[in-house]
């Protein structure tokens, strides 16, 4: 899996759904995550303490907004609507 890095962050880019849906259910099941370079020297170790709730939440506000409409202020109290 190709990816990049920066501080604290990391962006990956996942070949296909297949293995981006593996990599997410290892992240939710998982304690910690290494990096790597391509040396196999560890440049990071992030927790994963979490991470599960963080993705269950994540997928239902998704599944909230895909769901909705195109407009996300059509039912709410908007004053400038």
């Amino acid at each position: 899996m190709d990816g990049t890095g920066g501080d604290v962050s990391v962006y990956i880019a996942p070949d296909n759904y297949d293995k981006a849906a593996k990599f997410v259910k290892e992240l939710m099941n998982g304690d910690n995550v290494v990096i790597r370079n391509n040396d196999e020297r560890n440049l990071a170790d992030f927790s994963l303490n979490g991470s599960f709730a963080a993705i269950i939440n994540w997928r239902e506000c998704w599944d909230a907004i895909n769901t909705s409409s195109n407009d996300p202020f059509l039912n709410s109290n908007d004053p400038f609507n």
